[in-house]
C-alpha cells in the first residue's frame, strides 16, 4: 500500500505542478503536496555552478538540525535539491 500511495504522490505533483511554473510556484506546489511548510528548493544553476533559491540568488543551502536533503539530478546532471 506504500508504494501505491507514493505513486499517488508523484501523480499529483506532475498534476498541480505546470510545465511553465515559477519556481514560487513549484516550492508552494510541493509544500502543500508534501504537507510539509517549511520545505525549500533549491536549483543548480550551471552558468553559475552554484545553487540558487526560488528568488533565483545565489544560496548555499543547508539543512537544520532534523532535516532531510533530498538530491535532484541523474547520474550525468545536478538539477538542484530539496530541504
Amino acid at each position: 500500500m506504500i508504494e501505491a500511495d507514493w505513486l499517488d504522490t508523484i501523480g499529483r505533483i506532475f498534476d498541480a505542478i505546470p510545465d511553465l511554473a515559477t519556481p514560487a510556484q513549484v516550492q508552494g506546489s510541493l509544500r502543500e503536496i508534501l504537507e510539509d511548510p517549511s520545505l525549500r528548493v533549491y536549483w543548480w544553476d550551471w552558468e553559475r555552478d552554484c545553487y540558487v533559491g526560488i528568488d533565483g540568488e545565489t544560496q548555499a543551502p543547508q539543512a537544520k538540525s532534523g532535516e532531510i536533503v533530498t538530491p535532484i539530478e541523474y547520474e550525468t546532471r545536478r538539477i538542484g535539491l530539496l530541504i
